[in-house]
């Protein structure tokens, strides 16, 4: 049997750049993560600089480094997934939907974790005084977190 023939595509010969970039790197890279990461650079480099939720986003999905440095200490429970997402962002605020993304833990849980930790007594989370429909949540500022942040980022530098 010969050949099967394909029909030509007609939307090839009206590519825009983007649309071009992206065929080219998935012949480049057929790693699904590999490939991921090149359309977020292209992605980013299309929209220009990123604002605060892009460079996120692209922490988010780029696999190359280890994100969670707390967790080859201390285990890698959700509730020290949630503190070191909010050390990693600590001028940041979340809602519990991006809040349990970035820190790669259900919703349900990120909801209970950060009840609890809204009610101890050394409060190291604070939420958002705004009416919203919204739960707004970022790190607090007192002598606690500020201790946790110089420990972290003493930890970020030795892995």
């Amino acid at each position: 049997m010969g050949e099967a023939i394909m029909a030509p595509n007609k939307n090839e010969e009206t590519l825009v750049p983007w649309e071009e970039a992206i065929r080219e790197k998935l012949k480049d890279n057929p790693d699904p993560v590999g490939f991921q990461q090149e359309i977020l650079k292209i992605l980013l480099k299309i929209s220009g600089e990123g604002t605060d939720g892009m460079q996120r986003a692209k922490e988010k999905h780029d696999v190359s480094k280890p994100r969670f440095f707390l967790s080859k200490v201390f285990g890698a429970s959700a509730r020290v997934k949630i503190i070191e997402a909010f050390l990693n962002y600590p001028e940041s605020w979340f809602n519990l939907g991006d809040l349990a993304t970035i820190a790669g833990v259900g919703k349900t849980s990120a909801k209970r974790i950060v009840d609890n930790l809204l009610s101890e007594k050394k409060v190291i989370i604070e939420e958002s005084s705004e009416e919203s429909n919204e739960r707004l949540l970022k790190l607090g500022k007192n002598d606690l977190t500020m201790e946790l942040q110089f420990f972290y980022m003493k930890l970020r530098g030795l892995y």
